[in-house]
């Protein structure tokens, strides 16, 4: 009776991981997808990767590789919480037990985040990909994606400035030159 009820676990745990199945119907970028489950959106984060932003080099690849792989099918998910975002961290299965984020890894196609990730086999999977200059890896020294972000955010930074001291200037412009023909029409 006990070996029936362990047998029992062993096929429910499987089922008991994923919370949340659905059709892809839509991806953002090579790590962000839109989920149709039970009538309901839900954008999700892949779990331990993180993919070359879309102007970075093979961010537009990264892109068309996961929508190959994914948009219109069916999916399931292993959530692993939120992010700041309010996006469904997940772990995504194709039919068959395939990781999504695996495979992205494997191909060369995304970094394992290593500030989030404990899985072990990811960074295998990363290890073997850059040896054989797989995707991404076939550049001397790519970018990981949260320099590039850091990079983009310190840039916009000088830009805001840059705009903000722009306009000061037109505005100080536009109101010496209203405030000399004010004083020319009195006298």
């Amino acid at each position: 009776m006990r070996g029936l009820f362990i047998l029992f676990l062993l096929f429910l745990f499987p089922l008991l991981g994923f919370s949340l199945e659905g059709e892809v119907i839509e991806v953002f970028d090579g790590d962000t997808i839109l989920v149709l489950s039970d009538g309901e959106e839900v954008k999700v984060r892949l779990y331990c990767i993180d993919a070359p932003e879309l102007l970075q080099p093979y961010g537009r690849t990264a892109k068309d590789f996961l929508s190959r792989l994914l948009l219109g099918k069916n999916v399931k998910v292993k959530e692993r919480g939120t992010d700041q975002y309010g996006r469904v961290l997940g772990e995504v299965f194709l039919n068959g037990g395939i990781s999504v984020n695996e495979e992205l890894v494997k191909s060369g196609m995304a970094w394992v985040y290593k500030k989030y990730c404990k899985i072990p086999s990811y960074f295998a999977l990363e290890k073997t990909a850059r040896e054989n200059r797989v995707g991404l890896w076939e550049d001397e020294n790519p970018i990981p994606p949260w320099e590039y972000r850091k990079k983009e955010r310190e840039r916009g930074i000088e830009l805001g400035n840059t705009y903000f001291l722009l306009v000061l200037l037109l505005l100080v412009l536009f109101l010496s030159l209203t405030w000399k023909k004010g004083r020319k029409r009195r006298r």
